[in-house]
């Protein structure tokens, strides 16, 4: 049987995008505390009846995910760091750090967010 395993985590980070222009609010430099949760999607073992242990997901946050926090994404993405450039790194990354696919979902409030699909 396949099913979904998941973690969320949090990001504390600032940013200014420039796309919008200036003027625009989010043009000025400001913080988000990002909502993200990583889901995995595999079939249980029937030996272990685990389909990956929450660790895993975990242990490829700390790597991935922990080394944003509190910091400026500008000085990462440069000048437009969208909420989903964010989700594309943190989804690539994460994939490779699981060694297997995974869905990203980051909410930049409770209302508004990005999701990627594997």
């Amino acid at each position: 049987m396949s099913m979904a395993v998941f973690k969320e985590f949090r990001l504390y980070c600032a940013h200014s995008v420039q796309v919008f222009g200036e003027g625009h609010k989010c043009s000025r430099k400001h913080g988000h505390c990002y909502k993200v949760r990583v889901e995995v999607h595999k079939h249980v073992d029937p030996d272990t009846n685990i389909a990956i242990p929450f660790d895993d997901i975990e242990r490829a946050w700390r790597e991935v995910g922990e080394p944003l926090d509190h910091t400026d994404l500008n000085e990462k993405f440069g000048s437009n760091p969208t909420t989903e450039v964010l989700a594309m790194y943190l989804h690539g990354q994460m994939g490779i750090a699981l060694g297997h696919q995974c869905s990203v979902e980051v909410r930049e409030t409770e209302s508004s967010g990005v999701i990627i699909r594997s």
